[in-house]
């Protein structure tokens, strides 16, 4: 029995598009998931997949939102860390505060929770730029909203809703990688500047060129 390579993105039209003829490998059963959109279908979906594959290697792919100037529509990048946003407290004053400020990241029942959760082990660092992601339940639309985010999370390049879960399902049990392609700026809300097909199609031409040429090196 091969040993399993996990690939999962988080709606069918992203696993379509990225994958419209499947990858094949000699060494490796490649399983395709659709973990569903949000932090509790990804948890979940993806929790079953771990337990039922045992994969060797989990990737995630998909789109992304940028609070970073610097990167470009349809860019691809790899998450180097990921934060849950809005998990924590807002004092009296307004303030956000982080567990880490409440004492509330003890270790429990095997595992440590972190403000910020990283992936040492970045297999695309010579060809992909490394960012810091931010997983957030809304994406974000609204300028007010926006500000307050940058300003509770100020090393946040990318948002994603559906990154974090992985960082914390895999982080030091399972190598791992998550990849997102940059399809709009986090600015108030104007679908008509996203580049969905752009983002999709660059995403779909790294995977084919070099998912595979990764795969050999396992």
């Amino acid at each position: 029995m091969k040993p399993v390579i996990l690939i999962t993105c988080p709606t069918e039209l992203e696993l379509a598009y990225i994958f419209s003829s499947k990858l094949e490998s000699d060494k490796f059963d490649i399983h395709y998931l659709v973990s569903g959109v949000g932090v509790p279908s990804t948890v979940f979906s993806l929790t079953k997949a771990i337990l039922s594959l045992k994969p060797q290697f989990v990737f995630q792919l998909g789109i992304a939102g940028s609070y970073d100037n610097s990167l470009n529509l349809g860019e691809i990048v790899e998450l180097r860390s990921d934060t849950y946003a809005g998990l924590g407290a807002i004092d009296a004053d307004g303030r956000f505060m982080k567990l880490s400020e409440l004492n509330l990241t003890e270790k429990t029942r095997g595992f440590q929770f972190h403000d910020e959760l990283t992936n040492p082990q970045l297999v695309f660092n010579k060809n992909l730029r490394s960012v810091n992601a931010l997983t957030v339940n809304s994406t974000s639309g609204e300028s007010k909203q926006i500000i307050q985010l940058m300003q509770n999370y100020p090393l946040a390049q990318i948002e994603t809703m559906e990154s974090a879960p992985v960082f914390s399902l895999c982080m030091g049990q399972i190598p791992f990688s998550c990849v997102r392609a940059i399809s709009n700026k986090v600015e108030p809300r104007d679908r008509s500047k996203w580049q969905i097909p752009l983002a999709l199609g660059n995403l779909s031409e790294f995977c084919h060129n070099q998912l595979p040429e990764f795969l050999e090196t396992l």
